[in-house]
Order: C-alpha cells, then sequence, then structure tokens
C-alpha cells in the first residue's frame, strides 16, 4: 500500500471544501493509501482551524474542530519523534511535514505549498500536489 504525509494545507483544505480535490485525497486514507501524521502537524492544523477567518469561511465549530482531528487520529499513523530537519529555510514550518514523511517512510508528501512543492522530492519522497496524487492513487487502485 501507498503511504503519504498530507501537508497542512492539503488537511485545511479538505474539510473547508468538501467536494475539492484535498477531500476526495483524505476519503481515501485506509483504503488507497496509508495516512501518517505526526503531533506538530496535528498541532498545527488546530491552530489553523481556530484562526477566526478559517472559522467563518468553514463555519467551523468546537465540535466540528475536535470531530475533524479526532477523525484524522483514527485514520492515521502518528509518527513519534519524527527528525527534526532544516531542509526549508524560507519556510521552517515545512520542515515538520516533510520530518514526518522521512519519519513513516513514505512514498508521497502531498502538498500544495511552494517551498515543498520546489523540492520535487526528498530522500526518495515524492513531493506532489493533490491532483497529482489523487491520480497516482486512482492509477494504483486500478492495477490492483
Amino acid at each position: 500500500m501507498l503511504k503519504a504525509v498530507l501537508d497542512t494545507n492539503v488537511l485545511i483544505s479538505a474539510l473547508l471544501s468538501e467536494s475539492g480535490v484535498p477531500d476526495q485525497v483524505l476519503r481515501r486514507a485506509g483504503l488507497s493509501y496509508q495516512l501518517f501524521i505526526s503531533d506538530e502537524i496535528l498541532e498545527e492544523v488546530e491552530k489553523v482551524l481556530r484562526r477566526p477567518r478559517i472559522r467563518r469561511r468553514g463555519q467551523l465549530t468546537e465540535d466540528k474542530i475536535r470531530e475533524f482531528l479526532t477523525t484524522l487520529q483514527a485514520v492515521a499513523d502518528i509518527v513519534r519523534n519524527p527528525p527534526s530537519l532544516q531542509v526549508i529555510e524560507d519556510d521552517p514550518d515545512d520542515n515538520i511535514v516533510l520530518g514526518c514523511a522521512i519519519g513513516a517512510q513514505t512514498d508521497y508528501l502531498v502538498s500544495g505549498d511552494a517551498h515543498l512543492k520546489r523540492l520535487s522530492s526528498h530522500e526518495g519522497i515524492r513531493i506532489v500536489s493533490p491532483s497529482e496524487f489523487l491520480a497516482i492513487i486512482r492509477e494504483n487502485n486500478e492495477k490492483i
């Protein structure tokens, strides 16, 4: 089974746009691929979801935020103590996501972030957009 980490921006987009590509990717976690997440990513997701602008945009209640975080923990494998990296200098928060992918030895890191996408790959991990990853998992499912 494919292994992947979804960047914070993909996870947030999945919640805010329930019919978008990030949501389609997240819904396939556990079925088409194995999802990995770290405590640091969960903390970042929670912090972003609590921003007033994001809460208004997504009409997010405390219950909806808690439910989303609980669902993520249920469908994802938690990577404990991922390596601390200093690869992306322009946006150090991106190193958390990359460290999780390395710690889990994933095949893919799914992100819309320009800093990560610029790398295209790191230590054998391909960095792809949600659309690219959706095509990959669809193609992989056809082979099965």
